[in-house]
């Protein structure tokens, strides 16, 4: 998703040719596609886990309120930046997701194939902290073992 971000980027600080335009379109449709599959939906989903069963109905309500309050905010306030430095605005797009893929990467826990309990148990527990894929949990590793397999399968 970066990667389609600062192509576009790069591509609308160029003088605009029908090429560049048809480029900046098939550079959105990856961005659109990678959101779809990535942050979009997780968003809610990790809303919906990351707090104690007791609080997690107001909490899941605030957190979704404040998503959609984010998301009203950036869609008035485009228009206007875009108008001003359509690049900027690719290049500052791309900054935040970086931000918070590290901000993922620190903080969130692994809750795939995890009961309810587990995952507060697993939330109440976490501690923050920089690793490798060779130090990672092996409950952080089976996700991605079975997207592995899985793909494994499909080839065959």
């Amino acid at each position: 998703m970066c990667g389609a971000l600062i192509s576009n980027a790069i591509l609308s600080a160029q003088t605009q040719t029908i090429t560049i335009c048809y480029f900046v379109i098939v550079f959105s449709a990856l961005f659109i596609v990678g959101f779809a599959y990535s942050w979009g939906p997780v968003v809610w989903v990790v809303c919906s886990e990351m707090y104690p069963l007791r609080h997690r109905g107001k909490a899941t309500g605030l957190t979704s309120g404040t998503n959609w309050t984010g998301t009203t905010l950036v869609g008035a306030i485009f228009p206007a930046a875009s108008t001003a430095s359509l690049s900027g605005c690719f290049v500052f797009f791309s900054l935040i997701i970086a931000v918070g893929v590290v901000i993922v990467h620190l903080y969130e826990v692994e809750t795939a194939n995890e009961t309810i309990l587990e995952i507060d148990d697993a939330f109440a527990l976490h501690k923050p902290k920089l690793r490798r894929w060779k130090d990672a949990d092996e409950r952080d590793k089976r996700p991605l073992v079975f997207l592995a397999g899985s793909l494994v399968r499909f080839a065959c």
